[in-house]
């Protein structure tokens, strides 16, 4: 049995799954960097074999060697002769080349370490607080993403957190957004922590709704695929699709990028949709991003040739 456990989905600010986040003022609440790479795990099976993993599946498991192969390579070196508990599961982020070109950032970012077991039987156990998780990183050698900023929920307005969206510790220029962590409170999604995500760009496209910035349309889908449907969303699922389900760079990713896109879309910002609109045109939702993903598939693919990066 190999044990694989998906890293749970973590919602933006505002989101129905997190909406209570503000309401425990005396909790501590730590705010880390959102590091742009690829999701992924490691941990010992049951037999003490090791095994690592991407975002959605157990890559040794499956045999794919492929997968992240520079990064599991560092990993791998890093692990050798070091002792890892068989009580945890510890998460992590593959830093391949994504949206944002990191020039300083080491290969693999400690993010998580997870429980095994809860007192309930059959459920994973809860997640370690920053200071237990940044020791068991710090004994084998794996960097632990940034501390941006720790305290109390009562401390913490929400009209400063995009404040805390500084320069980023890998590259010169800004961090893609921030992780505010609630170790202290179960989240109502299932039997892990509190967490809420604050990204740079969703900022500017609130903005553009509550100032007015979206140009005018007619209806409320194309409202909605102009506020949410970004240049910068759609690369984000391309760079999936490459690094983490290891598919080819090519026009063939639009047999999945379009509906990825739109379940990102749903899942991160249904409360706000049903909030500030009255209808959603389904068969037009999906026309309309199927244009921008075929749009932003091409030009990526022509800076990605003309970078000589294309396979």
């Amino acid at each position: 049995m190999s044990q694989f456990k998906k890293y749970p989905k973590i919602y933006h600010l505002g989101s129905e799954e997190n909406r209570e986040f503000f309401d425990f003022a005396e909790d501590t609440v730590v705010v880390e960097e959102k590091v742009d790479g690829g999701n992924g795990s490691f941990w010992l099976d049951e037999d003490g074999a090791l095994h690592v993993g991407s975002r959605n599946r157990d890559l040794t498991s499956e045999e794919d060697e492929k997968t992240f192969a520079k990064q599991r390579a560092v990993l791998m070196d890093k692990l050798k002769d070091k002792e890892i508990s068989d009580d945890y599961i510890y998460y992590i982020e593959w830093m391949a080349p994504h949206t944002i070109k990191y020039s300083d950032a080491p290969d693999v970012i400690g993010i998580d370490v997870r429980a095994k077991r809860s007192m309930l039987e059959g459920e994973y156990g809860l997640f370690l607080a920053r200071e237990t998780r940044t020791q068991l990183f710090d004994a084998l050698g794996i960097e632990n993403v940034p501390l941006v900023w720790r305290g109390k929920i009562s401390d913490l307005k929400k009209k400063e957190i995009k404040d805390l969206i500084g320069p980023s510790k890998y590259y010169k220029g800004k961090m893609e957004g921030v992780v505010l962590k609630n170790y202290c409170r179960k989240s109502r999604q299932g039997n892990h922590q509190l967490y809420v995500k604050v990204v740079a760009d969703e900022f500017k496209e609130n903005n553009k709704a509550i100032f007015g910035g979206v140009r005018k349309k007619n209806t409320d889908t194309e409202k909605i695929v102009e506020q949410y449907c970004t240049d910068a969303r759609v690369k984000k699922q391309i760079l999936k699709l490459v690094n983490e389900e290891n598919l080819p760079l090519g026009m063939e990713l639009m047999s999945k990028l379009p509906k990825n896109v739109a379940n990102d879309i749903l899942q991160e910002n249904i409360s706000g949709i049903f909030e500030a609109y009255k209808w959603l045109d389904f068969t037009q939702f999906k026309k309309l991003i199927s244009h921008i993903c075929v749009r932003v598939l091409k030009e990526y693919m022509i800076n990605e040739a003309k970078n000589g990066k294309t396979k």
